[in-house]
């Protein structure tokens, strides 16, 4: 079944209606160019929301991390305290 409206243009056809859009936005002052701030900005935002998303979806399903190490700005492996029911490394497990 071929696609409706825009879908069923062809490539070259999709690029010459959007090329148009483009340059009628540059001429009445509506298109926006990101510089490079802007959209390093964009791309943080968008990379904690997903995280964000990411995480709390696996706490809802009941995978939360339990706890472990992370790495700290420095690039060093550290224990993180806040995960109690792991045992620290120095700590003496029995077996």
């Amino acid at each position: 079944m071929p696609g409706k409206g825009f879908a069923a243009l062809s490539e070259d056809e999709r690029k010459q209606i959007s090329s148009m859009g483009g340059r009628a936005a540059q001429a009445v002052g509506t298109a926006h160019r990101f510089t490079s701030e802007e959209a390093r900005a964009a791309g943080r935002k968008g990379g904690a929301a997903v995280h964000a998303k990411r995480k709390e979806e696996a706490r809802l399903r009941g995978h939360a991390p339990k706890g472990g190490y992370s790495i700290d700005s420095g690039g060093e492996r550290v224990w993180d305290p806040a995960l109690p029911d792991r045992p620290e490394p120095d700590d003496d497990v029995d077996d």
